[in-house]
């Protein structure tokens, strides 16, 4: 591999890191799109902490998105299901014909049936106790503002005593399920709907991936390119082992030693022995072979003394096969 090519990130890496970063983009901008309730955004309630579910009509599968009250019992986690009534069909009604639920109502008849009120008039929990009372087995209450956001319905008072559970919705989502509760259907005037609890699992599932998973993809990737670019440069500062094995090699014998030749491996720093196998570098120091066989395709292809090359560099286009000697 040319020595030109060591800081570059092999393509195949580059690649995969380029397709899990775009990922990661993908994913923000898909967390950022608008939901359903564009019209309508949410806003933190108490704490932060949003609290929303959805109403699904059951005979068309029209649903709409609600916050639910602070106060009573949570939905269930399979949902709620009932027969959706305004409070403005059932009689009496004591408050001049609205549908605020404000005072109680005659339900004789009705079970299993959720009211469907609008704001004003009195508070939450008022209307929430009146229906309460009146038989209902949870409450929608309806934004009386258009374009507002939904809101948390809170109280100021000990409740306690409230036992069925109550949700918010838009008032654009209140007039559709005031038609689909008007609507005449087989056997009169109604809606089955089915109140589901808040859907915080799709949120969740996005920011993990968004905040986890994907940046940590992105660490692993750049972590194995990084390994594979040290991989790259230890290869390179070895030797191959054919270069290695042709390398000259001569045996020891201390007749043939002349006066400055060493008498040492400066590898293992043991003194040569009568018959050792000796390999002579390039650049003429002598080793134990082993010694320096291991040395050379393992940790460095330089002498370990004069730092030498052991490797013949090969022919480019800065270094041709011919040297020219200058004048």
């Amino acid at each position: 591999m040319p020595p030109s090519s060591l800081g570059r990130s092999p393509p195949l890496a580059t690649s995969f890191l380029r397709f899990l970063i775009g990922l990661q983009l993908l994913a923000v901008f898909a967390n950022s799109l608008p939901s359903s309730s564009f019209l309508n955004p949410p806003e933190p309630t108490y704490g932060g902490i949003f609290a929303e579910g959805k109403i699904v009509v059951l005979r068309n599968n029209i649903s709409c998105q609600d916050r639910l009250a602070a106060f009573g019992p949570q939905l269930p986690d399979e949902g709620l299901l009932g027969f959706l009534v305004t409070v403005s069909n059932l009689a009496p009604v004591l408050d001049n014909g609205g549908n605020f639920g404000c005072d109680r109502v005659n339900a004789s008849g009705l079970s299993n049936w959720i009211a469907l009120v609008q704001r004003g008039q009195c508070s939450f929990v008022q209307k929430i106790r009146n229906l309460q009372s009146s038989g209902a087995k949870a409450v929608v209450v309806g934004d009386n503002t258009p374009h507002s956001p939904l809101i948390t319905m809170f109280a100021n008072e000990n409740t306690t005593d409230v036992h069925i559970p109550s949700v918010f919705v838009s008032l654009y989502d209140y007039e559709l399920l005031l038609r689909e509760a008007d609507a005449l259907v087989g056997f009169g005037r109604g809606a089955e709907v089915l109140l589901l609890p808040n859907e915080l699992d799709i949120p969740l599932a996005e920011i993990l991936v968004v905040t986890v998973l994907s940046p940590a993809a992105v660490m692993l990737a750049l972590y194995l390119i990084w390994s594979y670019r040290q991989y790259l440069r230890r290869q390179q500062e070895r030797a191959p082992l054919a270069v290695v094995l042709n390398l000259p090699t001569k045996v020891f014998t201390l007749e043939e030693c002349n006066e400055n030749d060493p008498l040492e491996c400066s590898i293992c720093l043991e003194d040569f022995a009568q018959g050792d196998m000796l390999r002579v570098l390039p650049c003429k120091h002598v080793y134990h072979k082993d010694c320096v066989d291991k040395w050379l395709t393992e940790r460095k292809k330089t002498c370990p003394i004069c730092k030498a090359d052991t490797c013949p560099e090969e022919p480019t286009e800065t270094s041709p096969l011919l040297s020219v000697e200058t004048v």
